[in-house]
């Protein structure tokens, strides 16, 4: 049940029919049979001191699988791992997880894959303890953050971070959201008799996953090791008038990934950007990939895609600077590339076009330097160097990067309805070095809007008989820009010093944060009615419904 069943059944008509074969599911079709989101209960308990210092944490994971598993769950329930302590000094962590099958329809990979659940239970817990220590909980995170000056930071999983400045972040954002205005607001708004809330949170987001978290669900360690590696491949080829042709293996649905690749490989080869053409999509004929792994998940294009990019856009670098330095008399070392140029360093009258050198290497082969082959391409594939497979004690590095985010919301809730009102929404990012911050910010903002949606409006409802009671845009309601608050976002870049170009993954962060935040807004909204928020659906319906069934206790 791995595969897709359609899938199988489009290739398999196409075989026999000999004829091009396509496969369009209605919208019914495609909410009902696709695959959903995971559904969990989590338990948890929290040891700390009275200071606040959060020692242990102990949680028991009870996820609905629907009827089957698919590829590549049970990691729904295992990719949030890596980051569960979040970014706080824990000591110890005991995970009991347990699958459950249901005839609901299977779970697989969504945005933020697994990780906002874990994330939810742990940011709401870090709440509680703050309100039972009758503490800010914004000062109980920053006594447990982890300091600078710990990293690399390894957890009691074995995640090893890869650098941040969690206290600045979350400090930033509390000054952007004007955070002790608001809470002298709050006192004001709550003498009114309106329920007015402020949540603060913070996350790690855990990129580029191995796969040898099969490790992890009894795989067999002899053949799952293997698997813990994070590889990617790239090709690049010079064609004779001097543009260059790049293929990946992320096959990229809208992140921007030929946009980046392409920015990459025109500053290593000093042409511009319009010299570079990235082939679109994937093809297995003539893209390259790896086995281990390619594809754009987990985040890991800026660490894996972009390390087999900078791979191959190194060896071509090199034989550009050979033949140029050839024709220059010169020593390699001395060369600079820009502007479509090759020349001596202090003697740019001395120089070569980049473009003539292409144009050697592929038709004027007598002038190229002895024993060099002719063409100029490489092929390159990447394997993260810092990864640890999972050993006996459960414990491994199975993510390349991780990034941080922190957040602060204010909002208002309508006690006769259930409805939420954002009022203030701040996202402070550390995704490392940020190769390209227009595109790095729309990865944040749709990350955002798409967790505040999985907040505050969409949701899958089944009868008690499993029957799908959401299968239309009707009764699923996915966010739009008309719901969607004006968000205050900023940046800080902390580089990773494990990844090529010091970048961490972005396209899921603001998922994972957006439904703890809204969670800890609300909780302290309705904190006066005694309301205490478990569920990360807060729909009018859900709100209004604790209300009612906290009135009636």
């Amino acid at each position: 049940q791995s595969v897709y069943p359609y899938t199988a059944l489009v290739a398999l008509a196409s075989m026999l029919t000999n004829r091009p074969v396509k496969y369009v599911a209605s919208r019914s079709e495609d909410l009902m049979a696709l695959m959903h989101s995971p559904d969990r209960i989590t338990e948890a308990e929290f040891a700390y001191r009275s200071n606040g210092e959060i020692l242990s944490v102990r949680m028991k994971l009870y996820d609905n699988f629907g009827a089957y598993l698919r590829h590549p769950d049970p990691q729904n329930v295992t990719r949030a791992f890596p980051s569960i302590t979040g970014p706080y000094r824990i000591k110890s962590i005991e995970i009991d997880a347990t699958g459950v099958f249901t005839n609901t329809c299977p779970t697989g990979p969504n945005r933020g894959f697994g990780q906002q659940h874990a994330s939810f239970t742990f940011e709401r817990m870090v709440d509680k303890v703050a309100e039972e220590l009758g503490m800010d909980p914004a000062e109980l995170r920053f006594l447990n953050f982890i300091r600078p000056e710990q990293m690399p930071y390894e957890t009691p999983i074995g995640s090893v971070y890869d650098g941040g400045d969690y206290p600045t972040l979350l400090r930033r954002a509390l000054e952007l959201a004007g955070y002790e205005q608001l809470r002298r607001e709050q006192e004001v708004m709550r003498s009114k008799g309106v329920l007015m809330g402020i949540g603060v949170a913070a996350i790690v987001e855990g990129g580029a996953t191995a796969f040898g978290f099969a490790r992890l669900w009894g795989g067999d360690p002899k053949l799952v090791s293997g698997y813990a590696s994070m590889a990617e491949a790239a090709s690049l080829r010079v064609l004779p008038d001097g543009s260059v042709l790049v293929a990946m293996g992320t096959t990229p649905q809208g992140q921007g990934h030929e946009t980046v690749a392409a920015q990459i490989v025109a500053d290593f080869l000093g042409v511009t950007p319009d010299d570079v053409i990235v082939m679109p999509g994937f093809d297995s004929d003539d893209h390259p990939y790896s086995a281990s792994g390619s594809g754009t998940y987990a985040s890991r294009f800026s660490q894996i895609g972009v390390g087999a990019l900078v791979g191959a856009a190194l060896k071509v670098r090199e034989k550009v600077l050979a033949i140029a330095a050839h024709k220059l008399e010169a020593n390699p070392a001395d060369l600079v590339l820009e502007d479509g140029r090759i020349y001596v360093k202090g003697h740019p009258e001395r120089s070569i076009t980049f473009r003539e050198v292409a144009r050697i290497a592929h038709t004027r082969l007598g002038e190229l330097p002895a024993d060099t082959e002719a063409g100029l391409e490489a092929y390159y594939t990447y394997n993260f160097p810092y990864s640890k497979p999972v050993g006996d004690d459960l414990r491994g590095n199975l993510c390349s990067s991780y990034s941080a985010l922190a957040g602060v919301a204010a909002v208002v809730v309508d006690a006769e309805t259930g409805q939420i009102d954002v009022k203030k929404l701040v996202v402070v990012h550390d995704a490392g070095r940020a190769i390209n911050p227009l595109i790095l910010e729309g990865q944040v903002h749709g990350a955002v809007a798409n967790g505040l949606g999985g907040a505050l409006f969409e949701g899958f409802e089944y009868d008690e008989d499993g029957n799908l009671l959401t299968s239309t845009y009707m009764d699923y309601l996915p966010i739009s820009a008309t719901e969607m608050p004006e968000l205050i976002l900023d940046h800080m870049e902390t580089p990773s010093p494990f990844t090529v170009l010091g970048a961490k993954g972005s396209g899921e962060g603001g998922t994972i944060l957006l439904p703890v935040l809204i969670g800890n807004a609300v909780n302290d909204a309705l904190r006066p009615l005694g309301v205490e928020v478990t569920t990360s659906r807060l729909t009018p319906h859900n709100v209004w419904r604790m209300i009612k069934e906290r009135r009636s206790t």
